[in-house]
């Protein structure tokens, strides 16, 4: 139960984390003691995930604030791992498309010890340091 209950919590606080404090989940957390296994910390990730899905398809309510977007899932993910205890930062990187010229912007998590289920995959981004992601974001 604490699973869904840390899951649900960390998706309806995105938006308003994404909003108001993003910048403090751009930098190395301060070490806190682990409360969950690693396993139990993906597997709790991972629910995080599909329950944002399910809220950015609820597009007919009047106030839709849910995205599922890479940004949305980082901050659901970080916010998941931050509360149990692991320190895990947002990383925001932004290159240019090959083909057509545009600037395109991932963001990621990375955590040291877990296997974070959003990462910059095969691309290659050039990482934006804190003042310039938000100020991108924002």
């Amino acid at each position: 139960m604490q699973r869904w209950w840390l899951a649900l919590r960390s998706v309806f606080r995105a938006p308003g984390v994404i909003e108001h404090q993003l910048p403090l989940l751009l930098v190395h957390a301060p070490a806190r003691a682990i409360v969950a296994s690693r396993s139990e910390a993906e597997r709790t990730v991972r629910l995080s995930h599909r329950l944002l899905g399910r809220f950015g398809r609820l597009r007919r309510l009047s106030v839709h604030r849910w995205r599922a977007t890479c940004l949305y899932r980082s901050v659901a993910e970080c916010l998941v791992l931050r509360e149990l205890g692991f320190p895990a930062r947002i990383l925001i990187g932004a290159r240019r498309d090959d083909t057509g010229g545009t600037i395109e912007a991932h963001a990621w998590v990375e955590c040291e010890g877990i296997t974070c289920a959003s990462t910059p995959g095969d691309e290659h981004y050039e990482v934006l340091n804190a003042a310039s992601a938000v100020t991108a974001v924002l």
